[in-house]
C-alpha cells in the first residue's frame, strides 16, 4: 500500500469513524436521554409548571445569593 494511501485509510477509519462519526452519534445519544428526561416533566398540568417555575426562582434567588 502506499503512503498517501495508508494515510487516507488512517483518517477515513480513525479520524472520520471515530472522531467525526463517534462526536455525532455521541450528542445524537445525548439528544435522546435529555429528551426523554424532559418528556416526563411535560404533563399539560398547570400545577407541575407552576411549581417547576418556583423552583427555578428560588436556585435563582439561591445563586445570586452565592454570587
Amino acid at each position: 500500500m502506499r503512503p498517501l494511501e495508508r494515510l487516507s485509510r488512517f483518517f477515513w477509519k480513525w479520524i472520520d469513524g471515530l472522531l467525526i462519526d463517534g462526536t455525532a452519534n455521541g450528542s445524537a445519544s445525548l439528544a435522546d436521554l435529555l429528551g426523554g428526561f424532559g418528556a416526563l416533566s411535560t404533563t399539560g398540568n398547570v400545577r407541575n409548571y407552576t411549581l417547576y417555575f418556583f423552583l427555578g426562582v428560588l436556585a435563582l434567588f439561591w445563586w445570586i445569593a452565592l454570587s
